[in-house]
């Protein structure tokens, strides 16, 4: 049986990611999760996906150009909420950071607040 603690659930979607497998990356969110930037919050930005179908369709575009990889560069967690300062590279070289953090309710991620370096 698979883990619902918030940690654990962040770390088989950072899996799905890095294996490129955006079924499973998906599924590691509640149907009506929102991913977003902090600038959403502010009206600035409109959110990435609501829903895993728009995370699937927003990811898998990731995924074919660039295959990109994640590392956990650091990580608290707190309940229900994981932050993580996440390192992506991707195939073409390109590298950055982000600030990610999660909420996990029921063992599904229902938000997912990035921001950018």
């Amino acid at each position: 049986m698979w883990s619902t603690e918030p940690e654990d659930v962040v770390d088989r979607q950072i899996a799905a990611y890095n294996d490129g497998d955006v079924a499973s990356f998906a599924a590691e969110f509640d149907d009506d999760a929102v991913v977003t930037t902090f600038d959403a919050l502010d009206g600035d930005d409109d959110p990435i996906a609501v829903g895993t179908a728009a995370i699937e369709a927003a990811y898998g575009e990731q995924f074919t150009e660039a295959a990109p990889e994640i590392s956990v560069v650091d990580r608290v967690s707190c309940g229900p909420y994981v932050v993580d300062h996440e390192h992506i590279t991707n195939t073409d070289g390109g590298e950055r950071d982000a600030l990610c953090v999660y909420t996990v309710v029921e063992g599904l991620i229902q938000r997912l607040w990035l921001a950018y370096e």
